[in-house]
């Protein structure tokens, strides 16, 4: 009964046309860089800050805001694979527990639009539970693309609603590059249903059907299978992905956090921006275990730090374009191999197809404008803090001046009044008719 209650809530709720995903699919659904693929290494990107399932040992819900909502169902694998717990549903409580108009602050990084602040990691969070969200992003949806402008709107004003730039920038500006991630998040969630609850059953399509995420309701599973999943086009597109990845050569090793906190974090033990040698190795390296607690990064890891070392050496004003270009070779296909997620070759370049000079009109790199930028931006603070401190200053003098004009006037009058009171007693009376 209460799964019967949370469907029909969810019907009432629901803003998406059933009809508008009837149309052929798009141009952008048939390329070959969909992350929808079958090997699981697809995802091991540093995107994967943003799909936030994990629970925070600190993020909780209390004993008394708990309510009786039925818990979702365990999917068979889950029970079948492995007996460890796995990571618990995102609740991000510290969000729900905030109170009206309070807003959480977030530092964003100018060059990919990521948080790089001790907030980044709710941030994720809340992306990772509005893309599941039928009300927000309709279930049946095949492709990104098939959103409208309004929906688009509503997604983005869900996710900034509970934020604010911490800087002069305002969230606004941050809108693009969010977006994209929050695609990239979606896209991974619908993988991730792809290898939990059809995979394992990819023989037996009654129990597929009868067994959904538990996001979904009513018959939007049986469409999206009918409609994406089980399509000879998605399953061909899949393989192909699947076999490019087969092919990477470099895989990090950050787990779930995003290289652009992973470098603030090293920034802030090192004192200093670590050089891009220090982050690629840091990034290329396993973690320690019990079983290996010094690992040795590849053979192939280790000759590209040596060859950016070298470079750095020779050249220390290049770019990280460029420092990576010379161990990795040129990057050419909408991201830089080792600086994550979301950078991309033109943020250095303008023309990514031109030639190898990447000193276009001038070479000061992109590290080089941000790092400008930040300190103008401190240089600002300074100025309006000196500001209100003079203003302060200023006002605590003015108080001050006025007290002291108030004290002699109140003594000028105390004076007159003496004065008066005296003459009274010693003026003879006046004469008697």
């Amino acid at each position: 009964m209460q799964r019967l209650s949370n469907h029909l809530e969810y019907l009432k709720a629901r803003t998406y046309d059933d009809g508008t995903n009837d149309g052929a699919r798009t141009d952008d659904e048939a390329r070959t860089d969909n992350v929808e693929s079958d090997d699981p290494m697809q995802f091991m990107g540093s995107e994967l800050h943003d799909i936030a399932r994990l629970d925070d040992p600190n993020d909780t819900i209390p004993e008394e805001s708990r309510t009786s909502v039925e818990e979702s169902p365990v999917p068979e694998t889950a029970l079948e694979t492995s007996s460890r717990r796995g990571r618990g549903k995102n609740k991000n409580t510290v969000l729900a527990r905030m109170g009206t108009g309070e807003k959480m602050r977030l530092e964003f990084r100018d060059l990919d639009g990521r948080p790089i602040c001790d907030n980044a990691c709710y941030w994720s969070r809340h992306i990772g539970s509005v893309v599941r969200k039928g009300e927000l992003v309709p279930h049946r949806l095949k492709n990104w693309s098939e959103l409208s402008q309004s929906q688009l709107n509503h997604i983005w004003q869900s996710i900034s609603d509970p934020f604010e730039s911490s800087t002069d920038i305002p969230i606004e500006a941050y809108r693009d590059k969010t977006m994209t991630q929050v695609k990239k998040a979606w896209d991974r969630w619908r993988y991730a249903n792809k290898k939990t609850y059809i995979e394992p059953y990819i023989d037996d399509e009654d129990k597929i059907r009868t067994n959904p995420p538990p996001e979904f309701y009513g018959e939007d599973w049986n469409y999206l299978l009918d409609n994406h999943y089980f399509t000879s086009e998605f399953k061909k597109r899949s393989k192909t992905n699947a076999d490019n990845r087969k092919k990477l050569m470099y895989p990090h090793h950050t787990g779930s956090k995003p290289f652009s906190q992973k470098e603030r974090d090293m920034e802030r033990e090192m004192g200093h921006p670590p050089s891009q040698a220090e982050f690629f190795l840091q990034t290329h390296t396993r973690k320690a275990t019990a079983d290996d607690p010094t690992p040795t990064p590849s053979l192939l890891v280790q000759q590209a730090v040596s060859v950016m070392r070298e470079r750095l050496e020779t050249n220390p004003n290049l770019s990280p374009l460029e420092v990576f270009e010379s161990a990795l070779g040129r990057q050419g296909h909408g991201r830089v191999t080792g600086m994550g997620s979301g950078i991309r070759p033109t943020h250095f370049r303008p023309d990514q197809r031109g030639s190898s000079s990447s000193s276009v009109n001038s070479r000061v790199s992109q590290q080089t404008l941000m790092e400008e930028n930040r300190i103008l931006r401190e240089e600002i603070n300074m100025i309006r803090a000196e500001q209100e401190a003079q203003k302060e200053a200023h006002e605590a003098q003015n108080e001050a001046q006025e007290k002291r004009i108030n004290d002699i006037q109140a003594e000028v009058r105390a004076q007159k009044e003496a004065f008066e009171a005296f003459m009274s007693m010693i003026s003879p009376p006046p004469p008697k008719p």
